[in-house]
């Protein structure tokens, strides 16, 4: 059996295993720039796997998150919108 590959934007082939090397070429480097935060990190990634958070907590805090995503792709929208509105529009005329 081969191992399923495929190719970057630069032609490069890929492969699960050149992947995972990356991720871990990152997280090596960021342990390295900021250990304080990446055991923070690793705590508190610890902490919800080791069961700490409750399902209502849980739901708490999925739900503040999407209501924050919620607003800033609303307002993403607005401002698109606000500044489509104010372009001139450009084209040909319909008869």
């Amino acid at each position: 059996m081969t191992a399923a590959s495929a190719t970057d934007e630069n032609g490069a082939t890929r492969t699960l295993i050149s992947d995972l090397e990356g991720v871990r070429a990152q997280i090596a480097d960021a342990v390295r720039e900021r250990p304080l935060a990446a055991t923070a990190v690793a705590a508190g990634v610890g902490f919800v796997l080791g069961g700490g958070l409750t399902r209502r907590v849980m739901t708490l805090l999925i739900a503040t998150g999407t209501r924050a995503v919620g607003a800033r792709i609303a307002e993403h929208i607005r401002e698109s919108a606000a500044t489509t509105a104010t372009e001139p529009r450009t084209g040909g005329t319909r008869s």
